[in-house]
Parts: structure tokens; sequence; C-alpha cells
């Protein structure tokens, strides 16, 4: 009685055909746009976080914090407590404040917080050279990568 099965040959044709497929549709996947995306992704949600502390702050205080002293301010007041300015790990589940610029007016009134993106589409909505208050930033960022937000009710005179 003959029985049915496959040879060692037929598997190893399958086998083989299942790895070009797999080697092809992995060079097809973007990845390291993929894992840029998801660093943005990350990064604006730091920066939601940022914004509510300052928010909480400016409800405490009635001014926002300073430029110089805002990572000091938001975490000494217990407004924010994910600062980690020793580590730069994206998945630590701290936030590094050297990835955001953040910028208010004398008056301490209203602020721009903004850091810089990976992918271009990724600030779609919330481009810097939007912001009412564009003027008070520092730096020299890359306006097609950078992401920002400023206090609610900002608006300009102008």
């Amino acid at each position: 009685m003959k029985t049915r099965g496959f040879t060692l040959v037929e598997i190893l044709v399958v086998v083989a055909l299942i790895g070009v497929l797999a080697a092809v549709a992995v060079s097809l996947i973007n990845y390291p746009n993929i894992r840029a995306k998801m660093r943005d992704s990350a990064r604006v949600s730091e920066l939601r976080t940022i914004q509510t502390a300052l928010e909480k702050y400016f409800s405490v205080n009635r001014i926002y914090p300073s430029s110089s002293t805002w990572v000091a301010d938001l975490t000494n007041g217990g407004f924010i407590n994910v600062f980690d300015v020793s580590d730069n790990s994206l998945y630590s589940g701290k936030i590094n404040p050297s990835d955001f610029t953040y910028a208010t007016t004398a008056e301490r009134d209203v602020y721009i917080l903004y850091t810089q993106m990976q992918v271009e589409s990724s600030n779609v909505g919330h481009e810097c050279s939007n912001l009412n208050y564009w003027g008070l930033h520092t730096g020299n960022p890359n306006l097609a990568l950078c992401y920002g937000v400023e206090s609610p009710g900002a608006f300009s005179d102008n």
C-alpha cells in the first residue's frame, strides 16, 4: 500500500518560496520610515504631556513658567514627573526636555512649545510657522519638520 505525502524536495521548494516572498515583503515595507513615524508619534504625545503640565502650572500661578527655568518649575512644582535629563531613550517612559524648545513672552502670558519631527508629514496641522507667536522662537529649526503648539487662546495683535 502506497502512503501519500510530500517529498523532501517538495517541502524544500515550498520553504524556499515562502522565504523569497518574505524577503520581498520585508523589502517593500519602509521599515526606517515606520520607526521614524513611531518616534514622531511618541514625541507628539510627550509634547502634549508637557502642554498639559504648562496649563496646570498656569491654572495655579496665573503665569507660565519662564523660558529659562521651565523644566525645574514644572518638575519642582509637581506638575510633571516624567522629565529625565539623563536618559534620552524613546522607550524609557521618560521625557528628555532637550528634545523640546519652549519660549514665553516677558509677561509670561503666552508660550510656544515645539520640537523637530523626523518625517515631514508628521507636522501637518501643527506647522511652527502657523503659530501666532512664532516670533518667540529661538534657534534655527527646520520648518518642514517643526511641530509646534502654543498656549490656548494665544493670538497675535498683528
